[in-house]
């Protein structure tokens, strides 16, 4: 599963990235904005929604930016899969069959042959089925997929991952400001 790894890290960290500060700054605005409207004689505004809208701007920022990654990822599994089915493995072995990342990389089709032989990035030069060279890779599986390709999926990914990340940051700001009330 090393051969993974690199598109592990394309997929998880600009997620990370984009999703705890995203929400940090626009909670925060949120904050500002409802203190604002108290301060000018307007009514409390309840902490649900301030923290719904920051959540859901997290959410869809870090879903977008994480597919590339997701697809990546998918399609080297669903390569993996094909190359252990072909060896006479039995079917769902590889983390792909029940994730349901496998249906995305079947979505990007076999018109085109994204699966080099090479899918652990190392870059050493492999034979492709057609016989030639061909330097394999994550970068050259990025290529061949293009703009297009690595988006796959990504209006799916945009409402699981929006339903899950959603309710995580309503808890982590909760548990934030009660951890910071304590202080």
């Amino acid at each position: 599963m090393l051969g993974s790894l690199p598109a592990i890290w394309i997929k998880t960290v600009p997620y990370t990235m984009f999703q705890l500060p995203l929400y940090d700054v626009t909670s925060s605005a949120l904050r500002d904005a409802a203190a604002m409207l108290l301060a000018s004689g307007g009514v409390a505004v309840p902490p649900i929604l301030i923290q719904l809208p920051a959540s859901f701007v997290a959410a869809f920022a870090a879903s977008l930016v994480s597919q590339p990654g997701d697809t990546l990822l998918s399609t080297i599994n669903k390569g993996s899969a094909r190359k252990m089915l072909a060896a006479g493995a039995p079917p769902c072995i590889s983390d792909a069959c029940g994730s349901g990342d496998f249906d995305v990389a079947v979505a990007v089709g076999d018109s085109i042959d994204p699966y080099p032989d090479d899918l652990d990035g190392d870059g050493d030069e492999d034979t492709s089925s057609s016989g030639q060279k061909t330097k394999g890779g994550l970068w050259e599986l990025a290529a061949t997929l293009g703009p297009a390709g690595l988006m796959v999926g990504w209006s799916e990914r945009l409402v699981h991952v929006s339903s899950v990340v959603i309710i995580q940051l309503i808890c982590y700001d909760n548990i934030k400001h009660a951890l910071l009330v304590g202080q």
